[in-house]
């Protein structure tokens, strides 16, 4: 069972902070860059495009790393109630095809400490998903493919629905209008939730094949 420490008058800055002092039991982990894209998108695949109408939330950090998922998030948007991707976008306004599919962009300062997280969150019923991890400090001269996060990864419904209220606050603060419609649709305790064996045999069968193509090496010339 997990435990829970009411902390709920903080002021959320960093969704991990929060999510990590408020469910004391989730293992975290020293995880590199590779091994989170193949986690991501074993999410992405296995929990997010199968869920029926899931909350979707996702931070890039920088532009440079949402680009090669937008094609990916704007047809997952498409089959979501809402979806957010959040980074420190520069201003940038979103593309038409992210309008056209309900994608809503959360942009936020560089210096912000969610600027330093990387999230990937599926809300709902059947198939509840998350992933939260922080970039190391220090990591300024390490090349961009080997960098270190602390990272947790869970099923747990309570513990997937706080990461979604979470980062749905943050886009609050930045003055997201969508914010505020999702915070009350998240308000409620999620339900039971069971994630069945063949769902959960799919995302591991998932993380391994993703696993073993991030870490790959990159042909000379791509």
């Amino acid at each position: 069972m997990t435990t829970v420490v009411d902390r709920t008058e903080e002021k959320v800055e960093s969704v991990f902070d929060h999510v990590t002092a408020l469910f004391p039991d989730e293992e975290v982990h020293r995880l590199g860059k590779q091994t989170l894209i193949g986690l991501s998108w074993a999410i992405e695949d296995e929990f997010c495009a199968r869920a029926e109408r899931p909350v979707l939330i996702g931070s890039f950090q920088e532009t440079r790393f949402w680009e090669p998922s937008r094609a990916r998030w704007v047809e997952l948007a498409r089959v979501a109630e809402k979806a957010l991707v959040m980074g420190s976008f520069g201003g940038v306004e979103p593309t038409p095809e992210e309008v056209d599919a309900g994608l809503v962009r959360v942009d936020f300062p560089a210096e912000s400490p969610i600027a330093r997280e990387w999230l990937v969150v599926c809300d709902s019923f059947e198939l509840p998903a998350a992933l939260l991890a922080r970039e190391l400090p220090g990591q300024t001269t390490v090349p961009d493919r080997d960098r270190l996060f602390e990272a947790l990864w869970t099923i747990e419904a309570d513990v997937v629905r706080e990461t979604a209220r979470r980062c749905t606050q943050v886009a609050a603060t930045m003055g997201v209008a969508e914010a505020a419609p999702l915070l009350y649709h998240l308000a409620e305790q999620p339900r039971p939730s069971v994630v069945s064996p063949e769902a959960a045999s799919r995302l591991f069968n998932r993380v391994v094949v993703h696993l073993d193509l991030a870490s790959r090496p990159v042909p000379d010339g791509i």
